[in-house]
């Protein structure tokens, strides 16, 4: 295995060989080894942690084993190889409707999160085998993915909020703000910024000196007064159409069952439950959208759901994916 002997972190007195001799050999022999998080990423301190990602034959549980050096934590994760080298075409794949729903989105997610922290590492150590893999992550389709992803995920916060307009404003003041913070993530993605944090967006526009968009990620973090509700969701959704560029035309939305939930058919009801803990009943003659088997309803961008759909939604019982035009059943 190649050995890089350069990539230590200036920021800790933690050598490359020190970090190599940490990963191990438990999980079998690594063929890859990098230093990546918040350090390699340039946002993190002489506070942060030293976060080590190594790639084995075998699949292997994604728990970091932490080990303390020089006064600071290390954590070292495992990835399985055969896991690793697929995302690459999963990201480059767009959303369909077989992957609609939080088990895909969390899949997709973790997938370009990491993605992204195994393209930004320094490489401490590497296998032959994983050159060209660990190459084609620092290609331009990433940072276009990520871009992409926080896109559409403005667009996915903006149209929840757009559809659940009524009812108390601190909710809906804060599903219009998590639209606006998603709207930001694309501009600094776009600027080159893909690292995956919430705490770093300032950072990264402090760094691409862009003091409009940290007054725009002040005001978003801002909250109340009531007064300033109508005002705020305007300021935001203006945030989404300038910063998270997205081809409504292209795409659909895409309800299902939230995790957990469990839809069963009892005395003229519809019974609508998550993890049996609690739930909706809706009456059988305002629920058909609910006789639906595949309990997958997708509409174009610009149509609204059924309003037994938005309650369940509003209620947190049903996910809202985003997937591509034309993936729909």
């Amino acid at each position: 295995m190649d050995v890089k002997q350069d990539a230590a972190t200036p920021l800790h007195a933690v050598t490359a060989d020190r970090m190599i001799e940490l990963v191990g050999e438990a999980f079998g022999a690594p063929g890859f080894i990098g230093l990546t998080g918040s350090l390699a990423a340039g946002y993190g301190n002489r506070a942060s942690d030293i976060d080590v990602y190594a790639v084995v034959d075998g699949p292997v549980m994604q728990i970091p084993i932490a080990a303390y050096e020089d006064g600071h934590r290390v954590d070292v994760r495992y990835f399985g190889r055969d896991e690793v080298t697929a995302w690459p075409a999963l990201l480059r794949t767009p959303p369909d409707a077989a992957s609609a729903g939080h088990a895909g989105y969390k899949k997709r997610r973790a997938a370009l999160q990491a993605t992204v922290r195994f393209a930004l590492a320094r490489v401490l150590a590497e296998r032959d085998e994983l050159a060209e893999w660990s190459r084609d992550l620092r290609g331009p389709w990433l940072g276009r993915a990520v871009a992409d992803w926080w896109a559409a995920e403005a667009r996915r916060r903006a149209l929840a909020a757009a559809w659940l307009d009524r009812g108390a404003w601190e909710p809906r003041w804060l599903r219009a703000a998590d639209a606006g913070l998603a709207a930001l993530e694309c501009r600094a993605a776009r600027s080159g910024h893909l690292f995956f944090g919430a705490k770093w967006l300032g950072e990264k526009f402090r760094q691409s000196g862009d003091a409009d968009a940290l007054a725009a990620l002040r005001r978003c973090l801002a909250f109340g007064p009531p007064d300033d509700l109508v005002a705020f969701t305007a300021f935001t959704a203006d945030l989404v159409a300038s910063d998270a560029p997205f081809d409504a035309a292209r795409h659909r939305w895409a309800l299902t069952p939230a995790t957990g939930v469990e839809i069963h058919r009892y005395l003229g009801r519809y019974v609508v439950s998550r993890w049996n803990m609690r739930g909706a009943e809706v009456p059988e003659d305002e629920g058909a959208p609910l006789a639906d088997p595949a309990r997958v309803w997708t509409g174009r961008w610009d149509e609204r759901p059924d309003p037994v759909l938005l309650a369940l939604l509003e209620a947190d019982l049903l996910w809202l994916s985003v997937i591509t035009d034309g993936s729909a059943p």
